[in-house]
């Protein structure tokens, strides 16, 4: 039933995303040429230090994010509980984790062994 629940959530996310959309979250888990981490990564990587640069750096990061339109999509037919599993699911994983679920994950979230 739990693997039956959850096929049907990441259906229901799936759907909702474009074909562009699936395009720029899968870019993101991706190291570019010549770089040391993911885009995923790299975005999340928050400012250090409480400075001008500091949060010019943060909000332009933050522009950048909002460029990608996942904003705009309508989540509210997921339980907010679910939201915010995949919320901490996305934000503590690894790039190179997440990009082991390929477009259909089986099942989530992964099971310990």
């Amino acid at each position: 039933m739990r693997e039956t629940a959850n096929q049907r959530l990441w259906d229901s996310l799936y759907g909702l995303l474009s074909t562009g959309q699936r395009a720029v979250l899968d870019s993101l888990l991706t190291v570019p040429p010549g770089a040391r981490v993911s885009e995923l990564d790299r975005l999340r990587r928050g400012p250090v230090r409480i400075s001008g640069p500091q949060m010019k750096w943060a909000l332009e990061r933050a522009v950048e994010i909002d460029a990608f339109g996942m904003g705009e999509l309508d989540v509210s037919g997921i339980p907010p509980r679910r939201l915010a599993e995949l919320l901490r699911y996305g934000v503590d994983g690894k790039a190179s984790l997440l990009r082991r679920h390929g477009d259909w994950p089986p099942c989530w979230p992964p099971r310990s062994t």
